[in-house]
């Protein structure tokens, strides 16, 4: 799978370049099996696909015993901000997304600029973008990047975490790595606050220009098809929406 990244028009973000790093973090739920074959086997038993055997920073599930690979790292400089994009691209959960230590002022989500605000703890659906800035504010350390899944139904998902470091510039490889604690599985309040925090710029050069009337009003509704629809062909009892 290759994550795509939205880019928001030009305007807002009025930052000097030598103030501002760009650096783009993606987020895939990965398997042992081949993906066309996972779906083959949803088909074919009319069940949903099986679960990813792991989340993904970027590539990287994280560190591994004995292994010569150490996961991914992000490594900035102190007193420099940096301009995150952060991309959901698992296929099927919403993942919390938190760096140990640091707060992250949310400025763009899905090419549409938002009202900044700060906040610990991202919350981004499947095949969204985020931008966020980072501002490099301790001396030195490595700092922990985590991602987990968000659940609040009876149904199952990788409940796994993956995990990266954030490093300072001057810091040794030994140095202890400052850890975080992610949300609970089914932590609809942080979820909820996140969401509500999201508004639209609404300044003079950006105005929130919305109708002030109302002529039609529509009533949208959605389920989640769990009939196991056992007097069809097995091509059709896949679950769906």
């Amino acid at each position: 799978m290759v994550p795509l990244s939205s880019c928001p028009r030009k305007g807002f973000l009025i930052l000097s370049p030598n103030l501002i790093r760009k650096k783009s973090l993606s987020s895939v739920n990965g398997g042992r099996q081949m993906l066309k074959a996972v779906i083959n086997q949803a088909m074919q038993s009319g069940l949903a696909p099986n679960i990813s055997d792991s989340h993904t920073i970027n590539g990287h599930p994280g560190p591994f015993p004995n292994c010569s690979s150490q996961g991914y790292s992000l490594h900035v400089e102190t007193g420099k901000t940096y301009l995150l994009r952060i991309i959901n691209a698992a296929v099927n959960d919403e993942l919390f997304f938190k760096i140990a230590g640091h707060n992250l002022t949310i400025v763009e989500v899905d090419a549409t600029y938002v009202k900044p605000f700060s906040i610990d703890t991202v919350f981004i659906a499947p095949g969204q973008t985020t931008n966020a800035l980072l501002t490099a504010n301790h001396d030195t350390g490595k700092f922990l990047i985590a991602i987990s899944p968000f659940m609040d139904t009876v149904v199952a998902v990788d409940n796994l975490t993956a995990t990266g470091i954030l490093r300072y510039k001057g810091t040794h490889a030994f140095f202890p790595t400052s850890l975080t604690t992610l949300p609970p599985l089914n932590a609809t309040p942080v979820t909820n606050s996140f969401i509500l925090s999201l508004k639209s710029l609404n300044s003079i050069q950006y105005p929130a220009k919305v109708p002030l009337t109302v002529d039609h009003s529509l009533f949208f509704t959605i389920g989640v098809g769990i009939n196991p629809c056992r007097h069809v062909s097995m091509e059709a009892r896949l679950l769906g929406i």
